[in-house]
């Protein structure tokens, strides 16, 4: 498990003020609400779930959205 640096974390809540660090199974996650997408997106704005690190599912990072768009 890495964890999320200060410095970077600071970087993420740029894009979403309320982003937080969690970890589930020995992986870190950051918890992105309301994250405001692109123009032209639908909706404009959505939850994530941003993993930084390698998963079992073979992703070097990974982002998960609660809406599609």
């Amino acid at each position: 498990m890495i964890a999320i640096r200060e410095a970077e974390l600071a970087e993420i809540r740029a894009l979403s003020p309320k982003a937080s660090c969690m970890q589930e199974a020995n992986i870190a996650y950051v918890y992105m609400p309301d994250l405001v997408l692109p123009v032209g997106c639908d909706p404009a704005k959505t939850d994530a779930l941003l993993r930084p690190e390698p998963g079992p599912d073979g992703y070097t990072t990974r982002l998960f959205l609660s809406h599609p768009f």
